[in-house]
């Protein structure tokens, strides 16, 4: 059973539209609100339009392709490529400039970073078989643990509060 205050079936179209909407012109008027599923002539695709006001505020384009102004998603979300929220989506990577993280190889990585003695910037993750973290530049001066050992290239600059002591191995 359909049931439609308003609403035209034809060889190219479905439009089910909210009362007061007028016919032929509801897509040109601004007022529009209800739901078309149609077939363009043009482009020999097909479509689902949700409009408000003349606005379409969501749309499933034949290709697959969705679009909407909200969106509540429930369940699974997959995606490998695309954007989201500024950050570009890979298969196994999200980034966006000089910050990346990687799943797959356990990573995080920030400025020119590309793995523990590489790249100014920071590296932290997984290097096999252990976890490093870098920050600096590798050519000059950086702190680094490889997992084992603490390696501090660079000027230290120590400040002990009263009654305080550091212990330095064979020193």
């Amino acid at each position: 059973d359909i049931t439609a205050n308003v609403g035209i079936l034809n060889a190219g179209r479905a439009t089910f539209l909210q009362p007061g909407t007028s016919f032929p012109n509801w897509a040109n008027n601004g007022t529009a609100t209800g739901l078309v599923i149609g077939f363009n002539d043009q482009t020999q695709r097909g479509s689902l339009l949700g409009l408000n006001a003349g606005v379409v505020q969501t749309s499933i384009n034949s290709d697959g392709t969705l679009t909407a102004i909200n969106a509540i998603i429930t369940g699974t979300l997959t995606a490998t490529t695309g954007t989201i929220g500024g950050w570009t989506i890979a298969a196994a990577e999200l980034s966006q400039g000089n910050v990346k993280l990687q799943s797959t190889a356990e990573r995080l990585l920030l400025g020119a970073a590309t793995a523990p003695l590489t790249g100014i910037g920071i590296f932290m993750g997984l290097d096999t078989p252990d976890y490093e973290f870098r920050i600096g530049d590798p050519a000059s001066k950086y702190i680094h643990w490889d997992g084992s050992t603490l390696t501090v290239k660079g000027a230290v600059h120590e400040t002990f509060a009263a009654g305080s002591e550091i212990g330095i191995m064979g020193w």
